[in-house]
């Protein structure tokens, strides 16, 4: 019974790994330049548009990440990603997604499991815009 229920964690930590990131290879004719180009121009075009950004480490290098920031009148959304570019793929990793509350100052989890429709609304867009579209900037899927 404890092998099963150690399998089922270990499969349900894979799987939440798995919605909080996208992992691609790049397309035949690309390679890590091309792609931290393809990035840096989805993060300058689209994203900067919508958020404040904090680079965490150096951005010429294959592992950083960036905080995104989005303020509204109650708060601030906090986004913290993970580019991590390898010789033939890179993967794009939802670290962190918080809420911090201009009222009381409270931090709170954004989260798809939210109680509050609007919540995992949020959480699932923001993944979409960060993650696949982002993903699919770098490396579209051709069969598509």
């Amino acid at each position: 019974m404890k092998k099963h229920l150690l399998f089922f964690s270990f499969i349900a930590c894979i799987f939440l790994y798995a919605q909080e990131s996208v992992t691609k290879k790049y397309l035949a004719e690309d390679n890590i330049t091309s792609a931290k180009n393809f990035s840096k121009e989805y993060i300058e075009n689209v994203l900067s548009k919508k958020y404040t950004l904090r680079t965490i480490g150096d951005p010429e290098s294959n592992n950083y990440d960036i905080e995104y920031t989005v303020e509204d009148k109650l708060g601030f959304a906090i986004i913290l990603i993970n580019y991590d570019f390898r010789a033939n793929d890179f993967t794009l990793k939802l670290k962190s997604l918080n809420y911090e509350s201009k009222i009381n100052g409270k931090v709170m989890p954004v989260t798809s499991n939210s109680t509050d429709q609007w919540i995992s609304e949020y959480y699932d867009n923001t993944k979409k815009l960060l993650l696949t579209l982002h993903s699919d900037y770098i490396a579209p899927d051709l069969n598509e």
